[in-house]
């Protein structure tokens, strides 16, 4: 996986590093993609989150690899 074009990208993981770590109560698995994609299949424990809405920086659609998407811990 290419990661060098994503800010933060150490925060990336690969499917073998998810398949062993999925239980991990540590772990906090987001799923940005669209909601209603969200609600037909997910990844076991992975919150749902309509990105696009509420979590942007307000410079995200002028420089969207400069500004990463975050969300509080507890969302």
């Amino acid at each position: 996986m290419a990661t060098e074009s994503f800010a933060n990208s150490e925060i990336l993981v690969n499917t073998e590093w998810l398949n062993s770590h999925i239980d991990d109560p540590d772990i906090r698995i987001i799923d940005c993609d669209m909601f209603d994609s969200y609600a037909r299949a997910h990844i076991k424990g992975a919150v749902g989150i309509k990105v696009h809405h509420y979590i942007k920086h307000p410079s995200y659609s002028q420089d969207s690899k400069s500004y990463p998407l975050v969300a509080e811990p507890d969302v």
